[in-house]
């Protein structure tokens, strides 16, 4: 989505787990989706389990599409910005702008901390109509679910898959649990 250096590289150790690596040369602001593309969805949801070395960024993608070289959908990631980890960004990405994404909300989420990153991260997440509802929560939280609008220029179809942004070069973040629709998921099969 917004490359900085060598892209990642993924590997699927089981279903349900994806293991992100930053190679050495890689950039500290490189943001990627890692998907299924065979599938596509209007409406879906999925769920993942994050840990990794701060200050990576993960979330999940939405609607994902990609033509012409022109990658675009809805994203809910962890904020990383300032070091605000309690908070939360969903976006709109077009490949063919710049920059390539556009802020629709920021949501603070009461009992993650803001700061340092806590690991292990649950993040859910759906998208119904034009409606985004998410809850992240660390262990010994209860989550609590949460809605943004989205704007009518949002994608209305396409994939869902995962995010990953910001991995520090030399290091790699662990996707685990990740489902879509309530069913283990292989993001990476093609």
């Amino acid at each position: 989505m917004t490359p900085d250096g060598t892209a990642y590289a993924y590997s699927e150790p089981t279903t349900g787990t994806v293991i992100v690596t930053a190679a050495s040369t890689t950039g500290s602001n490189d943001r990627e989706f890692f998907y299924n593309s065979t599938v596509s969805y209007t409406d879906s949801s999925a769920c993942e389990l994050v840990t990794g070395t701060s200050p990576e960024q993960p979330g999940i993608a939405f609607r994902i599409g990609s033509s012409n070289n022109v990658t675009t959908g809805i994203t809910i990631t962890e904020n990383i910005y300032g070091g605000a980890y309690d908070v939360f960004n969903v976006h709109l990405w077009d490949t063919s702008q710049s920059p390539a994404f556009t802020l629709v909300a920021q949501v603070a989420v009461d009992g993650v901390p803001i700061d340092p990153e806590s690991e292990p991260l649950h993040l859910c997440a759906s998208v119904t109509g034009s409606t985004l509802s998410f809850e992240a929560w660390v262990d010994g939280m209860t989550p609590v679910w949460q809605s943004v609008a989205l704007p009518s220029d949002a994608p209305a179809s396409g994939a869902t898959g995962f995010y990953a942004g910001h991995i520090p070069p030399g290091t790699s973040s662990t996707y685990t649990d990740l489902t879509v629709d309530g069913t283990p998921n292989d993001p990476l099969v093609n």
